[in-house]
């Protein structure tokens, strides 16, 4: 049966448009979760995508997904500060996807999202995140480098494979030992330091994927 549902707009209606028996697993919609109490199972969601503008009574419906894996929030029309307190109730999540601009009030909490493996927060840059250190399964991250940016931030973190650098701020050639078993890397180097980034990059054996400029 239907698994999958794509709601942009007029998601007040899917109860109408549901059989009653749904055994739905992902969910994209633009509106508050609250749509959805009674509609669907809340133990089968697995994926949300989600538009909303008011992340505190989204957050608080997401504790009852209590088998949600992978969360994409989106809210970039918001211009106040996002909490993200109640993101770390859901403790199944492991793949996050933020993008509320730069209106983070405390992303520092989800270092306490223990099954977290990969992350994506827009505008957010590595100086910001320096919690990331303590996220030992970390496996994929998605972020700007920042003017002060330090990959040595990520220099313990065993599992990560995946780096991907929003921002065009260069990082120096000697930071790229610090990420000794990535595989796939989005990463600007300064033009006089390209040849020395070079040689870095391949002696790591791993690295199958990059985009560099």
């Amino acid at each position: 049966g239907l698994t999958y549902v794509k709601v942009p707009k007029y998601s007040h209606l899917m109860e109408s448009m549901l059989p009653a028996d749904n055994r739905i697993t992902r969910i994209e919609m633009q509106d508050s979760p609250a749509v959805l109490e009674g509609v669907i199972d809340p133990e089968m969601l697995e994926v949300l995508r989600i538009d909303c503008h008011e992340e505190e009574e989204c957050f608080e419906y997401l504790k009852k997904y209590s088998n949600l894996k992978e969360l994409v929030f989106i809210n970039t029309a918001y211009d106040g500060e996002v909490n993200l307190n109640q993101l770390t109730c859901i403790g199944s999540l492991e793949r996050l996807r933020l993008s509320c601009g730069e209106h983070y009030a405390n992303l520092d909490v989800l270092k306490d999202a223990d099954n977290l493996r990969a992350l994506s927060v827009d505008e957010a840059t590595l100086q910001q995140c320096s919690f990331l250190g303590e996220m030992k399964g970390m496996e994929e991250l998605e972020l700007c480098y920042g003017e002060d940016g330090d990959l040595t931030i990520l220099s313990d973190l065993p599992k990560l494979r995946r780096l991907w650098f929003w921002d065009y701020e260069a990082v120096e050639s000697s930071q790229l030992a610090a990420v000794s078993g990535i595989e796939e890397l989005k990463v600007t180097v300064k033009a006089d330091d390209s040849l020395s980034a070079i040689e870095q990059l391949k002696e790591k054996e791993q690295l199958r994927v990059l985009d560099i400029t």
